[in-house]
């Protein structure tokens, strides 16, 4: 017998005594549990690498007193997706191919399978008559025994289990079933069925209890009745002769399609006007106020202040950015330009709002058959003097103008989203032009004020957000700094003010 060291939280260490077939899933268990952890939240890393949970000791490369870390996993609680097949230990019907969260339990994946089988495959709720005299035409429960990794789950209790907590978090998992008849009558248990689909109407319940009352109270020959392993709770005396129809399944199932991109919501489109080119167009006159609305809000100094957490990241950053990487080679390249082409393609429109230097702002739609040529056309439809030079250009530290040529605006360009555009006057301009109106007396006319949205009085945090991640002047994370000891960021290490 050999022994593994785990090392836990605040410096402790757990030796555990395990077997060639010992898996490292019950250590990982057997550890959280004498630390008072969940093992859902917690894996295995051996070095810099995590242990595959799924293996047994003898598979796992590791010796005799090797020293294993608890850490957390990556996102808290496990909640991959895995690819789980079901086949049948006598090969009865082909192996059939799912996915699913590593949070879901054996007994829903059970019904899963069911319902891909359209009503045709029972593999939970089975019943089989008992052979002997006493007990003829009576019906007992038949109950799926699983087989995971040479591991035997023979009863209900185990189907309650996860495939997390049976180790399984990312990847492919491999269920081999078969039926084992029970002394349990059927009607007892339909109650722990109750239990274990908490989604299930009672009224379904109440029926199967009274069709499997209705078989019960049958005196009908033990040959007519319901053959073993053939049987539902409902169905109706089968002949012996007849067999289980066979559903056909495809050996895989194919991954599901990238969902339909999110519609990008307007910015601003209540009582729009028609402007040129008849397009729904939104103005806005300049602020009359001398202070920015930013300035305005009261912002506590505390809240620039770095977490552990946050300065655990930023570290991490700073030191992911001077490993060296490996180069794109030419088809990574063309790949991942596709993607960038299809995910553009798949947006049919786009909200595009100009900011002229006085403060005034001009908003409209464009869609996939725009180009920034059309772009520049609309600006001159609204301005008092078309015929000066300007350009557009994207906010940020660059500016740089946008060509008016036969680009599109959102394959072109890649403007996906609303999006802000400055407007600038260039040199050639004379200063008197500067300093007139933008925009012609008809638009200036149609002009709204520009309401400031308002400061929200409370910020919801999702309760599942890790503490540590959330922001150090929510409620949440100053109690979680109470809970730490009140452990501070050095001076040194704080971002400054934004």
């Amino acid at each position: 017998m050999s022994t593994v060291v785990v090392n836990g939280p605040n410096q402790r260490r757990l030796n555990i005594k395990v077997t060639p077939g010992t898996l490292l899933n019950d250590v990982l268990s057997q550890a959280c549990d004498r630390f008072g952890l969940s093992s859902d939240s917690f894996t295995l890393r051996h070095g810099k690498t995590n242990v595959d949970l799924t293996l047994p000791f003898r598979l796992s490369r590791l010796v005799s007193g090797a020293k294993l870390d608890l850490v957390r996993r990556e996102g808290g609680k496990a909640s991959s997706v895995i690819s789980v097949a079901l086949q049948f230990i006598d090969n009865s019907v082909p192996r059939m191919v799912d996915k699913f969260s590593s949070s879901t339990t054996l007994w829903e994946i059970l019904k899963k399978f069911e319902e891909n089988s359209g009503g045709k495959l029972m593999l939970t709720e089975r019943a089989v008559p008992d052979g002997t005299q006493q007990g003829a035409g009576r019906l007992y429960y038949e109950m799926p025994t699983l087989q995971i990794m040479n591991r035997d789950l023979p009863s209900l209790e185990d189907l309650k289990k996860t495939l997390s907590s049976l180790g399984f978090t990312s990847g492919t998992a491999l269920l081999k079933i078969k039926f084992t008849q029970t002394t349990i009558p059927f009607e007892d248990a339909i109650l722990t069925f109750a239990e274990l689909n908490p989604k299930s109407e009672p009224e379904a319940s109440a029926s199967t209890a009274a069709s499997v009352a209705t078989e019960d109270s049958a005196s009908e020959p033990p040959s007519e009745a319901v053959t073993p392993g053939t049987a539902t709770p409902s169905s109706s005396a089968i002949p012996s002769h007849e067999t289980y129809p066979i559903p056909t399944f495809p050996d895989q199932i194919a991954p599901p399609t990238d969902p339909s991109p999110m519609a990008i919501e307007p910015v601003h489109r209540e009582n729009p006007d028609i402007g040129p080119d008849n397009r729904a167009i939104s103005i806005f006159n300049p602020g009359t106020s001398t202070t920015p609305a930013a300035a305005s809000v009261s912002v506590d100094e505390k809240d620039y202040d770095m977490s552990v957490n946050q300065a655990r990241q930023y570290q991490a950053q700073l030191k992911a950015a001077t490993v060296n990487k490996r180069l794109l080679t030419e088809a990574q390249k063309q790949k991942l330009a596709d993607e960038e082409k299809a995910r553009r393609m798949a947006v049919d429109k786009v909200d595009v709002r100009i900011r002229f230097p006085e403060g005034s702002i001009v908003q409209s739609v464009f869609t996939q058959a725009d180009s920034a040529e059309d772009l520049y056309a609309f600006v001159k439809g609204v301005m008092r003097s078309p015929a000066e030079a300007f350009h557009l250009a994207l906010p940020g530290p660059k500016q740089e103008p946008i060509p008016a040529d036969k680009k599109l605006i959102i394959v072109g360009l890649g403007i996906t989203h609303a999006t802000l555009l400055n407007f600038y006057w260039k040199e050639s301009v004379s200063a008197g032009i500067k300093k007139q109106d933008p925009l012609s007396a008809e638009y200036r006319e149609k002009a709204r004020q520009l309401e400031v949205p308002k400061e929200p009085t409370a910020v919801l945090v999702n309760e599942e957000v890790p503490s540590g991640l959330a922001r150090k002047g929510g409620s949440s994370n100053s109690a979680a700094g109470s809970s730490s000891g009140g452990s501070k960021v050095p001076k040194w290490l704080k971002f400054g003010k934004k």
